[in-house]
């Protein structure tokens, strides 16, 4: 057919192959621009609630439990910036020199403190059939939205590196939450418990006031993470576990804390439902919190099915 063609027609084909070909690449073009549009707004729909979680703002959130009671001291208590300045414990000075504000070194007892409180919680955990990571702290931009949160954006707590599609982790259930990423997992292989230990940076946007003073709200602090990939039918009986097991650690350091489900209002946008466990701080007068969240993605919202953390579990029986 080529040969019957005449040179003029032949030509005009040319050309219209290499305008089709030139729209193809503006329309995949405009297709990508559109994607990451519609991701940007399917991000604001947050998960779906659990039908017992609290409609509401905080003060909505409903009391779980009370564990023992706020000490009683027969001396003047100090904080812990009083008891750190006294003890040679934290230099913040030097810190804010060589980072900024909002870092802070661990000096002496403070850093035996916190790798004696690391080594410990691992232990206890892993006692229950955990399995222990270090995490990587770098993680690909495209994973922290998979999990739900966004990295960019003017009050974003991540760090986003220039010139990469990287930031730096906020909590290691990012790349926890990414491990087996767009992989088979066997069923029978379930639950997989994971306890994380990684350090974590946020930005803190928008943080101020005596409750960010100190070792509170900075850029960057260590964590110890628990992470359970179970069956939906499963997860609250393990969202159960996790409780359990944060009242034990609590109860083990004689602390005074109580647990809140947290209301609709206080809830990140891929919790599905949130407990906060909330000790006593005397120094502070008031309760600080540690949060143990359950995120159901089974049941996904619109940002979810747009982009995910996709696990294809396999009925396939091993025996």
């Amino acid at each position: 057919m080529k040969g019957k063609l005449e040179p003029s027609e032949r030509q005009k084909l040319i050309e219209e192959g290499k305008n089709l070909k030139e729209a193809l690449t503006t329309l995949e073009e405009d297709l990508v621009k559109l994607r990451d549009e519609l991701q940007i707004e399917a991000q604001c729909i947050p998960n779906l609630t659990h039908p017992d979680v609290p409609i509401g703002w905080e003060d909505s959130s409903k009391l779980r439990n009370m564990v023992g009671s706020p000490r009683k001291f027969d001396f003047p208590i100090k904080d812990h910036l009083q008891i750190g300045k006294e003890l040679d414990l934290f230099d913040f000075d030097a810190a804010a020199e060589v980072s900024g504000s909002k870092f802070y070194y661990l000096k002496n007892e403070a850093v035996m403190l916190e790798m004696a409180l690391v080594n410990w919680t691992l232990t206890e955990v892993m006692k229950r059939g955990f399995t222990p990571l270090t995490t990587p702290e770098i993680v690909r931009s495209s994973v922290v939205e998979k999990c739900g949160f966004q990295p960019r954006g003017e009050n974003t707590q991540v760090y986003s590196i220039e010139d990469s599609d990287q930031c730096l982790i906020g909590t290691a259930e990012i790349p926890v939450g990414g491990i087996h990423m767009d992989s088979i997992v066997a069923e029978s292989a379930l639950p997989l418990k994971y306890v994380a230990f990684s350090h974590c940076f946020r930005t803190e946007a928008g943080a101020a006031g005596t409750a960010t003073r100190g070792l509170y709200r900075v850029h960057q602090f260590s964590k110890v993470e628990m992470f359970i990939l179970c069956r939906q039918e499963e997860s609250d009986m393990y969202h159960e576990k996790l409780i359990k097991i944060e009242e034990d650690l609590f109860s083990s350091l004689g602390l005074h804390f109580k647990i809140l489900d947290m209301a609709t209002g206080d809830l990140g946008s891929p919790a599905y439902r949130k407990f906060d466990v909330e000790a006593w701080m005397p120094g502070l007068e008031r309760y600080d919190i540690k949060c143990i969240e359950l995120y159901r993605l089974s049941e996904p919202p619109a940002w979810h099915s747009l982009s995910s953390i996709r696990i294809t579990l396999n009925n396939f029986q091993e025996g």
